[in-house]
């Protein structure tokens, strides 16, 4: 914006007299000024004069023109990042191409032939396919001990007789009268948490309160240790001992030494107590009254027979612990 100057003075207070005439208010000298394209001065006070609608037209035109040459740039940009990522495609190809060439022993020069075929599949089986192993195990000698209160207890052997471990062995008693009708059910779990192929252990069942009965069957299913591996420990029983006492049952004592390389814990102790006729006659468990037992090490035991079926002239003693942690 040019400001208007007095000639003579220099002072920018001018009063416009008519176009192109001024004059100075400060020296009051006349002022001839030709500049057409001169843009008025606007007075204090004066509103501003409004563009023309051709100019707004034409400042659109501009803008449109710049957004033009923006998008045609970003374009540009768009397919010159393409053009490089085909390339940078390609090289990757061809540097695989170049690995697979040298890993079958072709040169990258020489024509590419076929891929070797894969060796054909080679069949087994026979031998090299496992069968399931077989579960299997029997309940056997079972005898009837009831108590003097009502309960009826029944002794038995739960044998293995399969290829696979027995997981925690469980035996069902079902009392029947002679219509053969239910009376009650009572059940019982071995001692030992699981048996191998070819072990046995004792079982005692529980029918509480039975009632008068004609039969009695019984009801093992085995089943396979489906997790876990069965741990055996040499434990040795020592100086065993059974004695009658004043009540009418049996006192088995005894002690048990842990010959093996590592400790255990929880030892259960099973006495088994057989007739003249080697029939099952009583039958009692307990637990060593020292909960872990180390290496070499050895610990006394009572186990008390509270009733036995007739007087007993052997007795077997069984074992388990677990793995001391």
């Amino acid at each position: 914006m040019n400001i208007l100057r007095c000639e003579h003075c220099a002072s920018t207070d001018l009063t416009r007299l008519s176009e192109g005439e001024y004059r100075c208010n400060h020296c009051k000298a006349s002022l001839h000024i030709s500049a057409p394209s001169e843009k008025p001065v606007r007075a204090a006070g004066q509103r501003p004069v409004p563009a023309s609608p051709s100019s707004a037209k034409s400042i659109a035109k501009v803008v449109l023109l710049i957004g033009g040459v923006v998008a045609l740039i970003a374009l540009r940009v768009k397919l010159a990042e393409q053009r490089r990522q085909a390339a940078r495609s390609r090289m990757i190809q061809r540097s695989v191409a170049s690995s697979l060439e040298k890993h079958f022993g072709r040169s990258p020069g020489t024509s590419s032939g076929p891929l070797p075929s894969a060796s054909p599949p080679q069949e087994f089986g026979g031998q090299a396919v496992e069968a399931p192993k077989v579960v299997r195990g029997t309940f056997e000698g079972a005898v009837e001990l009831p108590d003097r209160v009502g309960n009826l207890y029944i002794v038995g052997l739960v044998k293995n007789t399969g290829e696979a471990p027995l997981d925690h062995p469980r035996v069902e008693a079902t009392l029947w009268d002679a219509q053969h009708h239910k009376l009650a059910v009572g059940m019982g779990f071995a001692s030992s948490m699981n048996l191998l192929p070819g072990e046995e252990f004792p079982v005692k069942l529980l029918v509480s309160h039975a009632p008068k009965y004609e039969s009695i069957s019984y009801q093992f299913t085995p089943k396979a240790m489906t997790y876990g591996s069965p741990q055996r420990f040499e434990l040795s029983v020592e100086e065993p001992k059974l004695v009658p006492t004043s009540l009418g049952g049996y006192n088995l004592s005894g002690r048990l030494r842990n010959k093996s390389q590592s400790a255990v814990q929880h030892v259960r102790v099973v006495a088994l107590l057989y007739g003249a006729d080697k029939k099952i006659v009583g039958m009692q468990d307990g637990i060593l009254p020292q909960q872990t037992l180390t290496a070499g090490d050895e610990c006394p035991f009572t186990v008390h027979v509270f009733s036995v079926a007739a007087v007993p002239k052997s007795f077997r003693v069984y074992t388990s612990a677990m793995a001391a942690r």
